[in-house]
């Protein structure tokens, strides 16, 4: 018996729920997409039950993910943030993820007038620092 993935579609063809069957045909898991405004993942939700939410800027970038995640197996659920910052060429130039409420990592790229990414950077980030 091979592993088999399965595909449902909403009514605008978007995939929706994608199902994935193991070898032994008993494992199982589905993740979901939900979509809003525009066509636009709205919010998605992993094998695991974890939920990512996305928000979006005027243009249409991603400007920040929320991501919830199960801690532990009594329930306990923290939120990962990020936000991503863009140029006027829709290049993401930043990016901020807080780790918890008071430690993060930031990223930063830089592109020359090709488009051509010319350095990155990162860096720790620590709440009063």
């Amino acid at each position: 018996v091979r592993p088999t993935t399965d595909t449902a579609y909403n009514g605008l063809g978007q995939a929706a729920t994608v199902s994935k069957i193991g070898a032994d045909g008993k494992s199982f898991t589905a993740t979901e997409t939900h979509y809003g405004a525009g066509g636009r993942v709205a919010w998605t939700k992993d094998a695991e039950g974890n939920t990512t939410w996305y928000d979006y800027d005027a243009v249409g970038n991603i400007s920040r993910t929320r991501r919830d995640r199960l801690l532990d197996s009594q329930g306990g659920k923290t939120q990962d943030v990020t936000a991503y910052g863009y140029n006027a060429a829709k290049q993401q130039t930043a990016q901020l993820q807080l780790l918890d409420a008071t430690n993060g990592l930031y990223s930063e790229t830089r592109y020359n007038a090709w488009g051509q990414i010319t350095a990155k950077f990162a860096r720790g980030t620590a709440a009063g620092a």
